[in-house]
């Protein structure tokens, strides 16, 4: 159409190609924040290493992911909270830890699917609980403690006094006492 219109109508045309193009950029974004596509295409582990490589890459942070494989099959609502507790965990280390390193592993304890964030950086101020970032209006703890509890997880921040923060999320592998499959 945009070929054969009229030049007068060109510039209607182009802004008009132009808007659609950004409506289905826009649409694929919030697709892939509410689940991202990494976890729907490759699955948990694959999507939790190219989230740890791209934030490597793009804060110079050296960081290492170690997973237990294979991990016990989860929910999809419990993937994505164990993807974006680690998506949330890196965020905090990359504008407050001032670390040089980072260390992921993802292990399974007993009945529970454990994710450990570990920095080097400076660690949290003493006496620091989620609560007080809560009050100081930072959600980025609180909305990954309310999303991992909501799967029936925990979460835990531990502060390393001159070896920086541990953030450890625990997940049920079975609420309802039934088997999970290996993935």
């Amino acid at each position: 159409m945009r070929e054969t219109a009229a030049d007068d109508l060109a510039p209607n045309l182009d802004r008009a190609l132009a808007l659609v193009d950004e409506g289905i950029q826009t649409i694929r974004d919030v697709t892939n924040s509410l689940r991202p596509s990494l976890l729907e295409d490759l699955g948990l582990v694959p999507a939790l290493r190219a989230l740890v490589q791209e934030f490597s890459e793009r804060s110079g942070i050296e960081t290492t992911l170690t997973a237990a494989e294979p991990l016990p099959k989860v929910s999809d609502e419990a993937e994505l909270a164990l993807f974006r507790a680690l998506q949330e965990g890196l965020a905090n280390v990359a504008r407050h830890a001032e670390a040089e390193t980072v260390e992921v592993e993802v292990t399974v304890e007993a009945s529970e699917l454990v994710l450990r964030v570990v920095d080097d950086g400076v660690g949290l101020p003493a006496g620091s609980e989620i609560a007080d970032f809560e009050e100081r209006g930072r959600m980025g703890l609180v909305g990954m403690r309310e999303r991992i509890a909501a799967v029936g997880g925990s979460l835990v921040l531990e502060r390393r006094p001159a070896e920086g923060t541990e953030v450890l999320v625990r997940l049920p592998l079975s609420i309802d006492g039934s088997s999970v499959e290996a993935i």
